[in-house]
């Protein structure tokens, strides 16, 4: 288990002088805010055929940013507050990651202060057939 722990770190190392980035920019905060995402994950993509890229994210970008990346990303984790977004614009991503191919889960955190926003843009995404993809965190 050392060796893997050891080739794991040393993989990160490798990335991170390669893109001229610390390795704490690589684990941590928004992702998409990182310039060279959609090189390092069609980069990470094209290694082999068993390679799958996941994407944790708010979410918060416009349709042609997730058109334009999604083919590199299996699957995308989208975790965002009810009192930060807006549900229909976020819809637009949703639409070009589900046509990119890309497995998409959403949660909504919710709070007793916004859960009138929380439950309307449930509904509304209900009502546009996003049902199964979304999950309500309290």
């Amino acid at each position: 288990m050392r060796a893997i722990s050891a080739i794991d770190v040393a993989l990160w190392d490798l990335l991170g002088q390669h893109t001229g980035q610390p390795i704490y920019n690589l684990l941590g905060g928004e992702p998409t805010v990182w310039p060279k995402l959609a090189e390092m994950c069609a980069a990470i993509k094209s290694m082999d055929d068993h390679s799958t890229v996941v994407l944790a994210t708010n979410g918060s970008r416009t349709a042609r940013y997730w058109r334009d990346i999604s083919t590199n990303l299996d699957q995308i984790i989208v975790s965002v507050h009810v009192s930060q977004i807006d549900i229909r614009q976020l819809n637009e991503g949703f639409k070009e990651m589900v046509l990119a191919g890309s497995h998409v889960n959403v949660s909504i955190l919710g709070d007793i202060n916004h859960w009138d926003k929380a439950v309307s843009d449930l509904l509304w995404m209900e009502q546009h057939g996003w049902a199964h993809y979304l999950t309500l965190k309290p």
